[in-house]
């Protein structure tokens, strides 16, 4: 659509035609369920009262939230982290608000009225991934900052998470050397200035100086400024880190490096669950298998190939990727009496495989090949705090039994013709 310069589709209803479910009385029953499941849960609870970002210093103190540029984790390497829970923008905090018939409505909308981070006008909350990207990624513990450097990429468009990668990576090169304030039109970029954070953030967005440089991502940024500094730029094939260590979650990790779309922390909920040894469901199909947390990685193929293929499943079904993170979701239950079709737990498993299956597809026709997927070194370390303290995962076997499991061909990239034809996908067969 980009490529045809296509901006938007707009579409009207008829308000007189209403779309009748499949079978109202069962879909009410189970969607009470449902929905008392939701509010029951503490977890979902937290994300009510405080949106995601409720938790950001939690997530420090196990190691699953990055600082200085992925160089460090845990409570000790930034004590203040504490100021970036979303607690703290209650004094700025307007209303609640949540998305359509959301029953957790875990967004707010605020305003920084005065200071020298005064916002333009309301706005959302800022959520977890902004709070670690343009606060702990760079040691920055004002939450104003965070706020207004978040509205910075609101109005023109930005990706908070690739921003705040792009400000952690220069703020890296910055003190290595590699650039002076003479580059930088003179901002002063000191881990944990909030200052820097914002005027940064600006020069980004309008492709000014400095900005130029780090507007296309930390590959193209390192790529530019040279001198080594490709080693402390945080991608995977391109594409910017969401703020979820790998190392503290295997599957997630698998999914940043497997997925058609990589380093993306949205996806790998099903099969996080399955790890855990927990079950998505009371369908056999659903059922985690007895193999450790940390280890056993060749035998997990098909563990994350139901996991990830679950969550394709919820994805396209128009539930939200927060209600799987801590919760078996009811999908095929809801699916059945809302379309009227006799949907089980099988087939359900097996539409998430066939979306799966279509973006790697995809991938492999334009030449993109599973070898451009890989972690940066940087995790390859064993982390020294929290649960995965010591542990080194085994990521690249993980991917290999995934493939396998999927009967994608781990060299091309290319589903085996075989399986895209059990799947329904017959023209791919020429395609790909």
């Amino acid at each position: 659509m980009g490529s045809k310069r296509l901006k938007a589709v707009a579409l009207r209803g008829d308000k007189k035609r209403k779309i009748a479910v499949g079978d109202a009385g069962r879909l009410k029953l189970v969607r009470e369920n449902f929905i008392k499941t939701l509010q029951t849960s503490r977890f979902h609870q937290g994300l009510t009262a405080a949106g995601t970002g409720g938790g950001t210093s939690f997530l420090l103190s196990i190691g699953d939230c990055p600082t200085r540029n992925w160089n460090s984790t845990g409570t000790d390497s930034m004590p203040t982290c504490d100021k970036l829970n979303s607690g703290n923008m209650d004094p700025y905090k307007l209303r609640a608000y949540g998305c359509h018939s959301c029953p957790i409505r875990c967004g707010a909308l605020i305003r920084v009225k005065e200071g020298p981070f005064a916002t333009q006008e309301e706005m959302h909350r800022p959520e977890y991934e902004t709070l670690a990207a343009l606060g702990a990624l760079c040691m920055n513990d004002r939450v104003e900052a965070v706020i207004k450097a978040n509205e910075i990429c609101n109005l023109y468009g930005l990706d908070t998470i690739a921003v705040g990668g792009a400000v952690a990576f220069a703020m890296e090169c910055y003190g290595r050397g590699l650039i002076t304030s003479g580059d930088t039109g003179g901002i002063e970029l000191k881990w944990g200035s909030g200052e820097a954070v914002v005027a940064l953030t600006e020069k980004i967005a309008r492709r000014e100086g400095i900005g130029a440089i780090l507007a296309d991502g930390v590959k193209r940024a390192s790529e530019r400024i040279g001198k080594g500094s490709e080693e402390w730029a945080m991608h995977i094939g391109g594409h910017r880190l969401p703020y979820h260590d790998p190392r503290v979650s295997p599957s997630m990790g698998l999914h940043y490096i497997a997925d058609a779309q990589p380093a993306c922390h949205v996806g790998a909920q099903g099969a996080s669950i399955l790890e855990g040894g927990r079950a998505l469901g009371a369908d056999p199909i659903l059922q985690p298998p007895e193999l450790e947390f940390y280890g056993a990685y060749d035998k997990k193929g098909q563990m994350h190939a139901t996991g990830l293929a679950y969550f394709q499943t919820l994805s396209s079904s128009g539930l939200c990727a927060l209600y799987a993170i801590q919760l078996p979701i009811p999908v095929a239950e809801l699916l059945s009496p809302v379309t009227g079709w006799d949907i089980g737990w099988g087939e359900a498993i097996e539409i998430g495989k066939r979306i799966l299956t279509l973006r790697q597809a995809f991938n492999a026709r334009e030449g993109v090949l599973p070898e451009a997927f890989k972690m940066p070194k940087r995790f390859f370390d064993p982390l020294t705090v929290g649960p995965a303290t010591g542990q080194a995962v085994d990521f690249e076997t993980m991917k290999r039994g995934y493939f396998q499991a999927m009967a994608w061909d781990l060299t091309t990239g290319k589903p085996d013709p075989k399986a895209l034809k059990a799947l329904g996908l017959d023209d791919l067969v020429k395609d790909v």
